[in-house]
């Protein structure tokens, strides 16, 4: 699966796929919401939820690397470069 592909499914499709096939690598709370970092295939996917209900709010697919700042002080990237 690519993130078009990801993009293009309903929001509960969205997070059954990440749910199911996803590594977990952060959390982050900002009440009154709370948001999972997960990273499948080759992107990476946030669920976003109400905290107190739980409900599901939105899940979202990206590559950005960027975007990733909200969750920085929890995960710890190593790139290595092949020589």
């Amino acid at each position: 699966m690519n993130l078009a592909i990801f993009r293009s499914r309903s929001i509960d499709q969205r997070a059954d796929i990440v749910w199911d096939r996803g590594v977990l690598l952060a959390s982050c709370d900002k009440l009154p919401f709370s948001s999972c970092l997960y990273y499948l295939y080759d992107f990476f996917a946030e669920i976003w939820y109400e905290t107190e209900s739980c409900e599901l709010i939105f899940v979202r697919g990206f590559q950005e690397i960027t975007k990733l700042e909200p969750y920085l002080e929890q995960i710890s990237l190593q790139l290595t470069l092949d020589k």
